[in-house]
């Protein structure tokens, strides 16, 4: 496990539609993510095979670096749940009906955050707790936009509802399924949450570091 030194974080908003293929944060951020999830598929017995699109059709990736290590990321995309072409996405396979329409209970303008990522190595720190710190920064970028809700669907067998709903988020459904596990289908809304810090070093850093 390597340390976090809180001097050296940095947080970057990412758009791969924009960013030069070769820069090197977008190259780090992408490496961080596909050795994470390819490692994650193979643990659930699912084709282990992580294509790039994946990542390329973000809107952002937010990234927490430590000097030049991506050590954290999240993905965020921004859809019209009117549209029953962006109610069909793929996102949304364990989300009925009902539950895009508990998502959109504030408005139909929403923010998907999904591909929660935590680098092996870095997700024990006895400095502060990078999960906290990364949902807390999903949710100062959403609170920057104009949507009305931003989405989780989050494995329920590595505690991330937990770690969720500790950071303000709502359930909208417990125990859903999603590749043979359960996850629990939740959102922070612009009107009806509010985060919480959970400590005073996360807080710091999160204040350090969230986006303007």
């Amino acid at each position: 496990m390597t340390q976090i030194d809180p001097a050296r974080l940095s947080y970057h908003l990412l758009d791969p539609s924009r960013t030069p293929v070769k820069d090197p944060r977008l190259t780090e951020s992408y490496r961080c993510w596909h050795d994470t999830w390819e490692s994650a598929f193979r643990e659930l017995a699912h084709e282990p095979e992580v294509y790039s699109d994946d990542f390329t059709r973000q809107h952002e990736v937010g990234a927490i670096f430590q000097d030049s290590e991506c050590i954290a990321l999240s993905f965020f995309r921004w859809i019209d749940l009117s549209s029953p072409i962006n109610r069909q996405d793929s996102y949304f396979r364990a989300w009925t009906d009902a539950d895009k329409d508990a998502l959109c209970k504030e408005g139909t303008y929403v923010c998907i955050s999904s591909n929660f990522t935590l680098a092996e190595g870095w997700r024990k720190s006895t400095v502060c707790s990078l999960k906290d710190v990364l949902v807390a920064l999903i949710v100062e970028r959403f609170l920057l936009s104009n949507a009305s809700a931003v989405s989780g669907t989050v494995r329920n067998n590595r505690g991330v509802d937990r770690l969720i709903y500790r950071n303000g988020f709502l359930p909208i459904r417990h125990a859903a399924q999603q590749y043979g596990v359960d996850v629990d289908l939740a959102a922070f809304y612009r009107g009806a949450s509010t985060r919480t810090p959970t400590s005073p070093i996360n807080e710091a850093i999160v204040q350090a570091l969230k986006p303007k």
